[in-house]
């Protein structure tokens, strides 16, 4: 039996599987995000750990864990996330930042200064940007008392959301991070395959604060204690969500490229064990896997809100109800022009563009407009931004996938999925079961365990369904023509702002310092 609990950023989900790899239980939480200013988003990480236990308790108790004999689990988490908290007790001392969160992009300028960005992209993989762990990080120990108080006791720990749940789930026996999520700190070499001496000092992060890097999956990552969920589970994987879904699509192979419609929406393509990086800074490396001597790469590009943008229109529209089946219903017949067109940069613009501060936007926008229009706007806006994103996998690195494999949310609107692909030209290949993540941890768990081999898991089959661009569609090159001149527009104006921004800033630095003199 293979506990598998996919901790996201709104919600965590457990499933049980079966040592046949099929799924007999599964259960689900919600995790209620804060936004305590403009711009910030966190959750409570006692919140999210009971998310943890609970779902895990409720798929046990469905799955009759009793009568199984032995028992592993896999974690996959929401990557860039980071909490901190006291080693003694294991009381967190901060809230569970998102990696929505922009909170210390003031840090970025000043990094910079230090470690010129090409190098920092050289030994990460990533850019500097309020994304990343290692921003978060810094600003709780700049930000919070009882961290700098911890530090000075040598009682600190800090981490993203696996070494956090990890560590309560054993007890504070094991205090790890997995190369996959590691390689989204900011902080780590992605071919040393360790914690970066001159990025821990340009962001002020002690390397006895953090945990130790593993490999992806393996037999001995730290054993859930009994009282967790009435037997000690072995813990045989932790990664990030994004690759789980990746090896959850069975993409073993370069080239292969998937995109998870969750809150955000991750476009990802694996190289192998090719760590290719994109000079441009469009997209980002990082590490898919380490389940053996190398570690497996991707390439990856993000666009921050998908399903968090639908969710804040079914708010504002109070249609939460029926929004799934509102969305089929207005991607049916698709007009011939973007109007009303949304830029859905609700928490930033993400990849390629890499504009942090900016902020969603609607055009042609008339009196007219009805919730539906809205409703439209926002999905293909979505859409537009994941097709700016394999455009770059194209011009930068001519990957050029047979088809965008699919899974989350979305995923499950055949009428979405069916404009992705017009807007693409490229087939949408959907998972029968949206849960691709918790799948492909539980996967990984098995391999740990020893359960199965990459030779077995390479003979497995994933249902699928395939929905194949239309050759005559009437509105994608207009769809992609208005779309691309908006966006250029937008970042135009958004990057002109930012410098703006940033002098301004730079001579409010220079005035504290010469007043501080």
């Amino acid at each position: 039996m293979i506990l598998a609990v996919d901790q996201g950023t709104t919600g965590t989900k457990a499933a049980v599987y079966d040592e046949a790899l099929v799924c007999t239980a599964r259960s689900r939480r919600r995790v209620r995000l804060r936004h305590p200013r403009p711009g910030w988003v966190e959750s409570d990480p006692e919140v999210l750990f009971e998310s943890v236990v609970a779902a895990g308790r409720e798929a046990l108790r469905k799955a009759g864990a009793a009568g199984h004999k032995t028992a592993f689990f896999g974690l996959a988490n929401q990557g860039e996330t980071v909490v901190a908290w006291d080693r003694r007790t294991g009381r967190a001392v901060s809230p569970a930042i998102s990696w929505q969160c922009s909170r210390g992009v003031e840090y970025c300028a000043e990094v910079a200064r230090t470690l010129p960005p090409a190098a920092v992209h050289e030994r990460t993989g990533l850019r500097l940007d309020p994304y990343f762990s290692a921003v978060k990080l810094r600003w709780i120990v700049e930000n919070i008392p009882e961290a700098r108080t911890l530090a000075a006791k040598g009682r600190l720990a800090v981490g993203t959301t696996d070494a956090w749940i990890v560590w309560r789930l054993t007890g504070g026996k094991s205090f790890v991070t997995d190369a996959s999520t590691a390689s989204r700190t900011l902080l780590f070499d992605i071919r040393a395959l360790r914690w970066d001496n001159d990025l821990l000092d340009a962001f002020g992060i002690a390397r006895a604060w953090l945990p130790a890097p593993v490999d992806t999956c393996g037999p001995a990552l730290g054993t859930v204690r009994r009282s967790v969920w009435g037997k000690p589970l072995k813990i045989t994987a932790m990664v990030c969500d994004q690759p789980a879904a990746a090896f959850g699509h069975l993409m073993f192979d370069p080239g292969a490229c998937k995109c998870t419609y969750g809150t955000g929406a991750f476009v990802q393509a694996l190289t192998g064990d090719d760590p290719r990086l994109d000079r441009s800074g469009r997209l980002l490396t990082s590490i898919a896997w380490k389940t053996g001597p190398r570690p497996v790469y991707l390439l990856d590009g993000a666009v921050f809100a998908a399903a968090a943008a639908l969710e804040w229109l079914a708010r504002v529209t109070r249609r939460r109800a029926t929004m799934h089946a509102a969305l089929n219903r207005v991607l049916r017949r698709v007009p011939a022009e973007l109007r009303p067109l949304c830029i859905p940069a609700f928490t930033g613009l993400g990849a390629p563009h890499w504009l942090p501060e900016a902020s969603a936007e609607f055009r042609n926008l008339t009196l007219s407009a009805t919730a539906d229009d809205l409703l439209r706007a926002v999905a293909q806006g979505v859409a537009l931004c994941v097709a700016d994103v394999v455009d770059a996998l194209r011009d930068e690195y001519g990957v050029a996938p047979a088809g965008l494999l699919a899974d989350g949310g979305l995923a499950g609107s055949a009428s979405f999925l069916r404009y992705q692909a017009n807007i693409l030209g490229l087939p949408v290949i959907a998972a029968r079961d949206v849960n691709v993540t918790g799948r492909g941890c539980a996967m990984l768990a098995g391999l740990g365990a020893g359960l199965w081999t990459m030779d077995d898991l390479r003979r497995e089959k994933s249902p699928r369904r395939r929905i194949a661009p239309d050759p005559a569609c009437p509105y994608s090159a207009n769809h992609l023509l208005q779309w691309r001149k908006a966006r250029a527009d937008f970042a135009a104006r958004e990057q002109a702002v930012a410098s703006v921004m940033e002098t301004d800033a730079e001579a409010a630095r220079r005035e504290r310092r010469r007043t501080h003199l």
